[in-house]
């Protein structure tokens, strides 16, 4: 895992490598690395290529990602993520776009101010299932794309990362996502999210467990413990 190749054995054909549990949820880091490292090598071989068609590769890459999750390819690999990656770099591109006059702003502010509600509701057959245990019947072609949990919560991150950077906070006195998000206490939870997530595996399965059962404590303090370290 330090050296970000974690799960690259597996475009080998060869089985994925068992990790110590400390160290299991740094596949997300290693499929960033892997981002990052084919990123620059990819816009090279793009430049002079027409708008329109990187767009269509675009939409092809979004496209093999769900292709490839949907044929049983474990969506701990880049190219099972690429979705969400794709939907980042167009982020980018957008906003490099406007401030270049090649986008109408107000255009683009109308599309976002509104766009989050549409994998909220793509989202619902998914968060229903898992914590009420009811079952959508969904044709096979939507359940893997239109409705496909990865694919709506790397749209849910694009759009409610476009509303917040391209649509401005209205009036003092107004609501939005904006006055939301800039509470105090959500503030500091996003300072500590990353490292939080990096540090969580060995509180919530080794300490929090160890120090339930030495002192033969409720199961309740698994959650005291784990959220107050």
């Amino acid at each position: 895992p330090i050296f970000f190749a974690q799960n690259a054995e597996m475009y080998l054909g060869l089985s994925r490598r068992i990790y110590l549990t400390v160290f299991q949820h740094s596949w997300s880091v290693a499929v960033e690395e892997h981002f990052y490292a084919l990123w620059p090598l990819l816009l090279l071989a793009l430049r002079g290529i027409p708008v329109l068609t990187r767009i269509l590769l675009a939409m092809a890459l979004i496209a093999l990602s769900a292709y490839l999750r949907a044929h049983g390819l474990f969506a701990w690999l880049l190219l099972t993520r690429l979705d969400g990656f794709v939907l980042g770099a167009a982020l980018a591109f957008i906003e490099a776009a406007i401030i270049a006059g090649h986008l109408p702003l107000i255009r683009v502010q109308q599309v976002f101010r509104y766009l989050w509600l549409w994998p909220c509701l793509m989202l619902l057959p998914f968060l229903s299932h898992g914590y009420f245990g009811i079952d959508w019947k969904l044709p096979y072609a939507l359940d893997i794309t239109l409705f496909d949990s990865t694919f709506n919560f790397a749209l849910f991150a694009f759009a409610l990362i476009g509303y917040c950077v391209l649509v401005p906070p209205p009036a003092a006195n107004g609501r939005s996502i904006h006055q939301v998000l800039s509470l105090e206490p959500l503030q500091y939870c996003g300072t500590i999210s990353y490292s939080t997530y990096l540090l969580h595996p060995p509180i919530v399965f080794i300490i929090s467990p160890f120090l339930v059962s030495t002192y033969q404590l409720p199961s309740i303090f698994l959650w005291i413990i784990s959220f107050g370290l």
